[in-house]
């Protein structure tokens, strides 16, 4: 029987699988890669990205070349390949993400349970063992709608025309390695194996030297591990190896990057650009008094000219002429490309150049760099308060474009199905008091944590969008969803009916 059971458990992962593969190859297929603003950097391995992802494009191009494809002449067959290669990982990482939080384990006590907390079937008959399997499928259909329809509304509801994984940048790799992070570090959690936490490890590597932003997997890890080993079961063993896991995943992108960049151009460098994003958010908080707080006269005047162009073009926060927060996102988010693209870095660039006019592109990025760590020092010992209500803001605005988008309506919407998705949470852990917790649990409090180291790290360096938020929507709604149903985890009565 238990030989019979994993066979046919194997086929409906296979079928789930296949459908996951046509479901994200077929939209690949249809709409062919797509262009975004970002894509020509990633094209050019410019200094200012990660390595990983053009040494992919890198990769494929010199496998598939550089002649035109069926989707325009502007578009390459190695981006095509580039696309067909991202819609597999996106299927097979969200099928493994549903595979996880949906499968089967046995608990402490060897009585098997899901991994969410559904009890199975105790009866031995036919009824009581099609009922399970029922449920497991309707389960599985739903978990995997979710992931698919967050995908759908980033295609048709959000306009942007594509999916992430159709797009030529790093969140069509970023994404999915999120999901399965996730899903990773919640293995660990439940059960401390030493493989596990290996996995995140490699992810989290892979992630920062994709996307920078993706730093954010390390801080999630060691903050959920803070909260439950070292202060819920205090356990300092798997607190200290999370540190370490989070040091060596930091450790190795940098060398990697470093590694890249010399390889590449010569020179021991790190990617530049890597102030800019604090840079413009302390700028739109920044007061024309703040000059005062550089001692170098070169620094006061640099910061002068650029504050001043920026409040004579609205852009600081004495620009804003919307009241509530919402208007406040807004402006800042209008803001914040214009303060770096338009007016720091022009500025920034004619100062080197006047320097030193001979200099080269990448010792320019580099002396730039300088400047914009220069103007950071400075500026983060300012009044503070802007910044702090900005960054409350920008919580808000976080949240609601996690789980909608940032409008009156939606946002109000967001709010009561995060209070929902806390009371479920509270509802269930008072009901198991004194009993085991129900593995959902465990589940719900690292997806909450995701949520907000994310809207944390974001708000308090750059502006949220989607495109930065995006990575717990699912999870969120995958994880609601288990919650709400986990309610046969208490029932003893398992007798066909």
């Amino acid at each position: 029987m238990y030989a019979k059971s994993v066979i046919h458990r194997s086929r409906r992962e296979a079928v789930w699988l296949f459908l996951s593969l046509s479901f994200y190859l077929g939209f690949a297929l249809a709409d062919g890669p797509v262009l975004c603003v970002d894509t020509q950097s990633y094209l050019d391995m410019d200094y200012s990205r990660e390595p990983l992802y053009p040494l992919f494009l890198a990769g494929l191009r010199a496998v598939f070349g550089t002649a035109p494809s069926r989707y325009g002449a502007d578009i390459p067959r190695y981006l095509v390949a580039a696309v067909l290669v991202q819609a597999v990982a996106m299927a097979v990482c969200v099928w493994y993400f549903v595979r996880v939080i949906g499968s089967t384990a046995v608990d402490a006590r060897g009585e098997e349970w899901s991994s969410i907390g559904f009890r199975k079937a105790g009866g031995t008959g036919n009824a009581s063992a099609g009922r399970s399997g029922e449920r497991e499928g309707f389960r599985t259909f739903l978990l995997f709608s979710i992931c698919w329809g967050v995908d759908l509304l980033n295609r048709f509801a959000a306009r942007r025309g594509s999916m992430y994984m159709e797009s030529i940048m790093t969140e069509s790799f970023a994404i999915p390695l999120f999901l399965v992070f996730l899903a990773c570090a919640y293995l660990f959690f439940r059960t401390h194996r030493p493989g596990r936490l290996i996995a995140c490890t490699v992810l989290m590597f892979v992630l920062i030297s994709l996307r920078k932003q993706m730093a954010v997997s390390a801080v999630i890890l060691v903050c959920f591990s803070l909260l439950y080993d070292l202060i819920r079961r205090r356990r300092w063993k798997p607190f200290a190896a999370c540190v370490l896991a989070a040091g060596i995943a930091f450790g190795g992108a940098a060398l990697a990057d470093y590694s890249y960049n010399y390889a590449l151009r010569g020179v021991w460098m790190h990617k530049t650009h890597n102030y800019k994003g604090a840079d413009c958010t302390l700028i739109y908080t920044a007061r024309a008094e703040d000059a005062s707080l550089f001692d170098d006269p070169e620094e006061q005047e640099l910061f002068a000219k650029i504050y001043s162009e920026c409040r004579a073009r609205g852009l600081t926060w004495e620009g804003c002429q919307t009241l509530g927060w919402i208007g406040r996102a807004e402006h800042f988010a209008q803001s914040y490309d214009v303060i770096g693209f338009d007016v720091m870095l022009p500025i920034l660039r004619e100062r080197v150049q006047q320097e030193n006019p001979d200099i080269d592109d990448v010792h320019l990025a580099l002396r730039m760099d300088e400047y914009m760590k220069a103007l950071q020092d400075g500026l983060v010992r300012q009044n503070l308060s802007r910044f702090a209500a900005l960054l409350g803001v920008n919580l808000l605005a976080g949240l609601s474009t996690t789980i909608l988008r940032e409008t009156p309506l939606l946002s109000a919407v967001s709010f009561c199905l995060f209070a929902a998705y806390l009371a479920r949470m509270l509802v269930l852990w008072r009901r198991c008091r004194g009993m085991g917790k129900p593995p959902v649990l465990l589940l719900a409090a690292l997806v909450l944590i995701s949520i907000a180291a994310n809207c944390v790290t974001v708000g308090s360096m750059i502006f949220p969008q989607t495109r930065y938020m995006i990575y717990n929507m699912a999870p969120f709604y995958c994880t609601g969803f288990l919650m709400l149903n986990v309610e046969p985890w208490f029932t003893t009565d398992t007798s066909p009916r």
